[in-house]
């Protein structure tokens, strides 16, 4: 019977981490939703006091933000276990997508002022970094020509293959460790001189108040926008986050049984994984916790775009 948890949990595990590495169509990694808060930025506000402050905000409305959230959550609690179904099709889980977007935005301008939203969409901008360039709300400020977007989409095409290729394979994450993680940034840097270039000076103009002043934003664990939240990846080798415990509202006796069956995954693991594939393991998770693409172990604000 214990077996049968440990395999049923650690299916679970790499189906959560399948699709979380699972890149959307588009810019390579970041960005929130086509032109709204699809759930990773907005969603972290109720947790982290470092954005909260950021955009000015008082307790008031943080408490309404996030009985807005739980509100979008229960209204669509049919719909976002489908986003884990593998056999719904990307039309659908485009949809589902889509839907959660519109639903994360009309709570965000519901709550806070136009101002506030104005930021929240920069500091999104700045984390989406490439990925900017593929949102809807992006290409209609700038005002793309078709041939300014023929050229962004070919410069994105060479960075996803590069990308590839400096992951293994595995789209934009994979390989954690610093020397990787460098090269990705560097990368990332490269590109986005190349995309700039694609723009005349008045969407050069635009696109800076797009972005506004640098942001150095600071992941947490556990919350809904840290790993195994409703606005991150889960954490590998996690099976179920605090939050998604609380989410489930798990009695006390079921934490402790999680709590069980946590000891014997990480001990199923020990054994099962190399001491390389152990060392990559801590890095991934590492990596995860400062978020998609993870910055360097002493990060510096993002570079203005």
């Amino acid at each position: 019977m214990r077996l049968a948890m440990f395999s049923a949990a650690l299916a679970a595990g790499l189906l959560f981490a399948g699709l979380a590495s699972a890149q959307p169509p588009g810019f390579g990694p970041g960005g929130f939703g086509p032109g709204g808060f699809g759930g990773g930025l907005a969603m972290m506000i109720g947790q982290n006091k470092q954005l909260q402050d950021e955009l000015k905000m008082d307790k008031e409305q943080v408490d309404k933000l996030t009985a807005a959230f739980a509100k979008v959550r229960d209204d669509l609690k049919d719909d976002m276990p489908k986003l884990f179904d593998r056999n719904i099709s990307q039309d659908e889980r485009d949809k589902i997508t889509k839907k959660m977007s519109e639903a994360n935005t009309k709570a965000v301008e519901s709550v806070l002022k136009s101002e506030q939203v104005k930021r929240l969409h920069q500091i999104e901008n700045q984390q989406a970094g490439v990925g900017m360039f593929a949102k809807e709300d992006v290409r209609k400020a700038l005002k793309l020509s078709d041939d300014q977007k023929e050229k962004l989409d070919e410069i994105n095409k060479e960075y996803q293959k590069d990308l590839r290729d400096l992951s293994g394979g595995r789209g934009g994450f994979g390989g954690f460790d610093p020397e990787t993680r460098k090269k990705r940034d560097d990368l990332q840097k490269e590109t986005m001189t190349a995309l700039r270039k694609v723009l005349n000076d008045d969407q050069k103009t635009t696109l800076k108040d797009l972005t506004g002043e640098p942001f150095e934003l600071r992941f947490t664990f556990g919350g809904p926008g840290g790993p195994g939240g409703f606005g991150g990846p889960p954490q590998p080798g996690k099976v179920l986050s605090p939050f998604v415990q609380d989410q489930l509202k798990l009695t006390s006796e079921q934490k402790k049984q999680m709590e069980d069956l946590q000891k014997e995954v990480d001990e199923k693991l020990a054994k099962i994984l190399t001491d390389e594939q152990k060392k990559q393991l801590k890095d991934m998770q590492q990596g995860f916790g400062r978020g998609p693409g993870g910055p360097p172990p002493n990060p510096r604000p993002p570079e203005r775009p």
